[in-house]
């Protein structure tokens, strides 16, 4: 049960329904706000004051469009100013009046705005041009309603409110579609209503000339307007879970559609022969309009197909990368068909890269997914190769038949001799399978199947295993399921922290406490625990127990080390919980532990539960005083989407940068950039999975706070923690913290 959703005693239900009967009232208010001459009635200007209360209690909440609604509650209320001149008198032709009324539009222009910041990345040019041209339309049309109708008796002030408040509206409405189309059209509660709102001003704004036209004065003007801000009302009540977008210029109903369906529209005037000429001009302006975004569109739509596939090709072999991996297995298990996964790995490739260079493992790998791609051509032209990271690639085979043959076969391939620089190298390589629907119709548990058999085939040498023969091994889900209850109930679950050093001067700053359960003389892999956890329902109370037992141990290792940062990680599940925060608290406070000496880590893939909740959640935590870290930052689908939506402390670097960055030039140009976009933010950053003495230097020269890897320790026992730190506190005289440099073209091109 999500927390602030359902509450005790059916509190939700008495809240929507006094909700409902507000806005009914409010309703049927607006329905009575003017008499059969049209003039204002008070109840309007109330009704306006009660929108502009709403408006800054919900602005007041915490939340990323807080701008917005203030700027949208400062239109309204020079609206209810407008509204209470009338009441007092003046009437809408009246200079006041015009003026308040008329300095609410670029108001309302300017909160859609802030909505649109807070939902994309940024705004671009080819959806600024959409709104020109539907804009351009819409005055055209009006141009020629107004025409049609006749304005030679009317006065000068009429005139204004004739045309100048339409042609205002219209445009606002406009910003109301680059909105929609930047979010793709999938309208949630709060756009929907704010939309419809609009819609009912734009009617309210043509009252005048619908009235004038039926020779009646009825208030229909007032009527709609108050209608549509007692909309406006609702949409304050509405469901706040807005959900971050990115925009996708290869929709072709986006790209294209919209400029074609304006140009029909724009012709159609052009060639009607009573069309006046203002609105000939207008329809003009949208014909150029329609070109350049056309023109802009087709640029647009070949960039995105070269990022796109930028994106998912690993710049090293050309292989796919993994992105691309997880969208194509997703697909594939998606369309019914049975497949299987293949994942590799190549056992003592860390030789390789220590005894030869990097670059003769990077020309091992380009060798390998050569040799690879040809056997898949060659004997499974369905199947499809691609290279998730390191030394680490996968392979997709549907239907999957005679699935362990052929990764039999790949091994045997993967095995054959490489020649580097004169000298032959013998590899091997491990492989683990699953296959869908047989161990899973989940894409996710697929992989996860599939790197738990692989991780197995390592520990047996034995080449290649199947995650069936994993299921009737001592690692079977279902004895894994009992092996987490087990160790949850009598407490057999471990903690090994790995450090976490200072570049600057090789001081400790922290360690990331690490789950640990050993059976029968190994670990037990961490893939099956997670997944088992998961299928139990125990992620949760995993997840607990990780936050109690690390805040024991910062607790019992302060006595010495006071200043030492404690990290762990959560589960998405729990960080989009909507309690993630009161329980890491109620941790420090049974443990007297400062918040400041504790980091909770997450990762991009927690945003994929709840995007709302979890950045609330990371708002709550940071406000606590509790660190926050984006971990594995880096391989994520859209990180810096992510980065700005949450307030986070730290940035991990995902191990991969550390490994590559040594012999790639675009790498090292990617970890200088995101060291220095976090201190921009105000967040530390950590590079993760540091292994030799090369990538440490380069991570200190190119500003990086922190380090962790292997080059400093494995996860450790907490009885070899502490005499670990005291020696690192003896070793702290190798680091020459006079050699750090400020990272130049010249240090990034070492």
């Amino acid at each position: 049960m999500r927390k602030g959703v359902l509450g005790p005693s059916g509190s939700l239900g008495r809240r929507a329904v006094g909700r409902a009967c507000l806005v009914g009232a409010l309703a049927l208010a607006a329905l009575t706000s003017a008499d059969a001459r049209g003039r204002t009635m008070p109840t309007v200007v109330v009704l306006l004051a009660v929108l502009v209360v709403r408006i800054f209690i919900v602005a007041r909440k915490p939340g990323v469009e807080r701008t917005a609604w203030r700027w949208f509650g400062a239109a309204c209320s020079l609206s209810a100013g407008g509204y209470a001149a009338m009441a007092l008198g003046l009437p809408l032709t009246h200079p006041i009046s015009i003026a308040l009324f008329a300095s609410s539009y670029p108001l309302i222009v300017v909160a859609q705005h802030h909505f649109l910041l807070t939902r994309t990345k940024s705004s671009q040019w080819g959806t600024w041009l959409d709104s020109a041209v539907v804009a351009s339309v819409g005055i055209a049309i009006l141009l020629s309603s107004i025409a049609a109708a006749g304005l030679a008796e009317l006065s000068t002030a009429e005139v204004v409110v004739s045309v100048f408040f339409p042609t205002l509206s219209i445009v606002t409405l406009s910003a109301c579609v680059f909105l929609c189309s930047l979010v793709r059209w999938r309208l949630p509660q709060q756009l929907l209503a704010l939309i419809s709102a609009q819609l009912f001003l734009v009617g309210a704004d043509l009252g005048p000339l619908l009235e004038r036209g039926a020779a009646a004065n009825s208030g229909l003007a007032v009527r709609l307007g108050a209608v549509g801000y007692t909309i406006a009302i609702a949409a304050t009540f509405a469901d706040r879970r807005w959900i971050a977008t990115e925009h996708d210029e290869l929709r072709f109903s986006r790209v294209f559609a919209l400029p074609w369906v304006g140009a029909l529209a724009a012709l159609s005037l052009l060639l009607w022969p009573t069309t006046p000429l203002g609105s000939r001009l207008a329809a003009g302006l949208a014909m150029v309009l329609v070109v350049l975004r056309l023109s802009l569109a087709y640029g647009q739509v070949r960039l995105a197909a070269q990022h796109r596939k930028e994106a998912r090709t690993d710049e090293l072999t050309s292989l796919p990368n993994r992105r691309a991996f997880v969208e194509q297995l997703r697909t594939t298990v998606a369309g019914g068909a049975s497949c299987g996964v293949l994942l590799m790995d190549l056992d003592g490739f860390k030789e390789v890269n220590d005894s030869l260079g990097h670059h003769a493992g990077d020309h091992l790998l380009r060798a390998l997914s050569a040799r690879l791609s040809r056997v898949i051509a060659e004997e499974r032209a369905e199947a499809r190769l691609f290279r998730l990271g390191g030394d680490e690639f996968a392979c997709i085979v549907s239907p999957a038949d005679g699935l362990v043959t052929f990764a039999e076969r790949l091994r045997y391939v993967a095995s054959l001799p490489t020649v580097i620089e004169g000298q032959r190298i013998d590899q091997r390589m491990s492989i683990g399978t699953a296959t869908c629907p047989v161990d899973t119709t989940e894409p996710e548990d697929l992989l996860r199947f599939a790197d738990a058999a692989m991780y197995r085939a390592k520990q047996l040498q034995s080449g290649v295993v199947s995650h069936s023969s994993v299921i009737d091994g001592e690692h079977s889900v279902l004895k894994t399921l009992a092996i987490v209850r087990e160790g949850l109930e009598r407490e057999k679950f471990e903690l090994y922290f790995q450090p976490q050093v200072r570049s600057a001067d090789g001081s400790v700053y922290g360690v990331e406490a690490l789950l640990r359960l050993w059976r029968n003389g190994e670990f037990v892999p961490a893939p099956l625990l997670i997944g088992a956890a998961k299928t139990a329902g125990l992620m949760s109370e995993l997840t607990d127990y990780v936050i109690d037992r690390s805040v024991r141990a910062a607790s019992s290792l302060h006595g010495e080390f006071p200043d030492l940062v404690m990290s762990f990680n959560v589960s998405p599940e729990d960080l989009s919980s909507g309690s993630l925060a009161e329980r890491v608290a109620a941790a420090a406070r049974r443990h007297r532990v400062s918040p400041s000496k504790l980091c909770v880590e997450v990762t991009e893939e927690s945003l994929l539960e709840d995007p709302v909740e979890a950045a609330l959640t990371v708002e709550r935590l940071r406000a606590a005083g509790f660190g926050v870290s984006m971990d594995d930052f880096g391989v994520g689908f859209s990180s810096l989407t992510n980065l700005r939506m949450l307030n986070v402390s730290e940035l991990k670097i995902d191990r991969g940068f550390a490994h590559g960055m040594t012999a790639d030039l675009r790498t090292q140009a990617l970890v200088v950039s995101i060291a220095e976009l976090a201190h921009r933010l105000g967040a530390t950053v950590l590079l993760e999975g540091v292994e030799t003495e090369e990538e440490l230097d380069l991570a200190r020269t190119f500003g990086i706070d922190l380090l962790q890897g292997f080059v400093f320790s494995r996860a450790l026992a907490i009885s070899d923690l502490r005499p670990w730190i005291r020696q690192q506190e003896v070793r702290r005289h190798d680091f020459d913290a006079s050699s750090i440099r400020l990272p130049t073209e010249s240090s990034i091109r070492r």
